[in-house]
């Protein structure tokens, strides 16, 4: 009797053992991984400045979530078509694989396949909204700098203007029209021309303070 007591004993004190052991387990949490690859070969010349064509997916337990035209879909982590660059330890999320999977399936309708945008709204974009959701921290700049950049001149190209100086061109005059921008020492020529709408018209001051604000757009840029 006294020999089965003490088995119990150990059977419960072994059991404890066990359930410390899973406790310190969930209290690690899951890894979250960055997986970034290459989408062009310049990268190789890009990338020791910080920028370059990449893509990106987070891989969090055995699986990688990405975001494309299709919307978010999910694979084998590293497999994506694409040369594979590096993987970045983002954090580690405190949770299950079935949290894992709710948090991406509440972001599903804030991601839709049809509103996908290569500059505004790609894969680096969700990747870097997941890793929020999941760890509160960001994706590397460098990921997705190239599309901000891209976003930035997009945003430039819409208004007509030279993207570098649009602080320096003077307000359109009351009787633009046309595609024609008419203002004081500026020269009156449609805005774009051609099928394929080449900028052109208008002339661009070469001041010291428009070069100086030029070089100050860059270099917050690349900060």
């Amino acid at each position: 009797l006294v020999y089965g007591d003490f088995w119990h004993l150990q059977s419960f004190l072994l059991h404890l053992d066990d359930s410390g052991a899973m406790a310190r387990n969930r209290r690690q949490g899951i890894p979250v991984r960055l997986n970034v690859y290459d989408l062009s070969d310049a990268n190789e010349m890009l990338f020791p400045l910080g920028l370059g064509a990449f893509h990106s997916g987070v891989e969090v337990g055995g699986v990688e979530y990405t975001f494309s035209s299709a919307g978010i879909s999910e694979m084998a982590p590293r497999s994506a078509p694409a040369k594979f660059r590096e993987a970045v330890e983002v954090g580690e999320f405190i949770g299950s694989d079935s949290d894992v999977r709710q948090v991406v399936g509440s972001m599903r309708a804030d991601f839709p396949g049809e509103g996908y945008n290569v500059v505004d709204r790609n894969c680096n974009f969700f990747a870097n909204a997941l890793c929020k959701r999941l760890v509160k921290r960001d994706i590397p700049a460098y990921v997705n700098r190239l599309a901000y950049f891209g976003s930035f001149f997009s945003a430039c190209l819409a208004r007509g203007a030279d993207p570098l100086a649009i602080e320096d061109a003077p307000p359109p005059s009351a009787s633009s029209q046309g595609g024609s921008v008419i203002s004081s020492g500026v020269s009156s020529a449609p805005a774009f021309s051609g099928s394929g709408q080449v900028l052109g018209g208008g002339t661009r001051r070469d001041s010291d303070d428009g070069l100086e604000r030029r070089e100050r757009v860059r270099a917050a840029a690349l900060a």
